[in-house]
């Protein structure tokens, strides 16, 4: 779990949404930096969201088979 927040807060929107450094912007994709580099946060928080939800379900299933067995 502290690994996915991780992932979302400090990789994702910190460096690149927020920083954006040379490293992580694709060749070819410079003309893009201020405006799509910067702009995908919501998107990228709806996709955690929907890859949190699912971790729990399948964790929550996974416990219970455990459990069973």
């Amino acid at each position: 779990m502290f690994g996915f927040l991780a992932d979302y807060i400090i990789l994702d929107f910190l460096i690149v949404g927020t920083l954006t450094p040379d490293f992580v912007i694709l060749h070819g994709t410079e003309h893009m930096r201020e405006k799509e580099y910067k702009d995908f946060r919501k998107y990228h928080a709806k996709g955690h969201i929907k890859g949190l939800l699912l971790i729990i379900i399948l964790s929550l299933i996974l416990a219970a088979l455990v459990w069973i067995f």
